[in-house]
């Protein structure tokens, strides 16, 4: 899994196809859900819209977000097999 942080202050977990080749210069598209792409989870509005600065992934499986409207944020990130069993945008 792939975490990114946006100007927007969203928080996104992205899923990598395993076992497979994709064109890294194309969009990859889950079959199971097109219209979202590969995202597991996404956390809107973290840092009160602001943009995030940095993301680290800590050894107990947490999220910690910086945000540019100084605050810090701990999420609860989902395991590989949940995050198989998620459905997008949740």
């Amino acid at each position: 899994m792939i975490f990114s942080g946006g100007i927007d202050g969203s928080l996104v977990i992205w899923k990598i196809p395993e076992n497979s080749r994709f064109d890294l210069n194309e969009p990859y598209l889950d079959s199971e859900s097109p219209s979202m792409g590969s995202q597991v989870a996404v956390w809107d509005k973290c840092h009160e819209n602001q943009p995030i600065w940095d993301i680290k992934f800590n050894t107990n499986g947490n999220l910690i977000s910086v945000g540019s409207d100084q605050s810090v944020g701990l999420w609860r990130a989902p395991t590989a097999e949940e995050a198989d069993q998620q459905s997008p945008g949740l």
